[in-house]
């Protein structure tokens, strides 16, 4: 992975972690979707079985689709505690977290607390 698509990755986590950005749900279980300008941008985390070697694991990939919604770019990095792992696993979990609005749910939750 090449450093502008890691400095890519570092925004958009950063980005999505002071609320900057949102993100929207795709058809698939773990895939989140960003739009910025005429472009996209997808995060997805899923588990992979390979049936000839017998290894299996967890993917997480980053894709870049243009305005009409083809995929122009694509990276991803298979769980085995890598930097790129990490940076992705950073951004997933930042778009999860923004979608399902965790962090102002924690924070509801805090303040009625203290209301009891």
């Amino acid at each position: 992975m090449d450093d502008r698509i890691k400095d890519l990755i570092a925004k958009l986590t950063m980005k999505t972690a002071d609320s900057s950005l949102d993100w929207a749900k795709t058809s698939r279980d773990n895939e989140f979707i960003c739009k910025i300008g005429n472009t996209s941008v997808t995060v997805d985390r899923y588990y992979y079985a390979d049936e000839w070697d017998g290894s299996d694991g967890t993917i997480i990939d980053i894709c870049i689709l243009n305005k009409q919604g083809e995929q122009i770019d694509r990276h991803y990095s298979v769980e085995n505690n890598s930097n790129e792992y990490s940076i992705l696993s950073a951004l997933h979990s930042a778009a999860h977290r923004r979608y399902h609005k965790i962090d102002d749910i924690i924070n509801g939750l805090i303040s009625d607390l203290d209301l009891i």
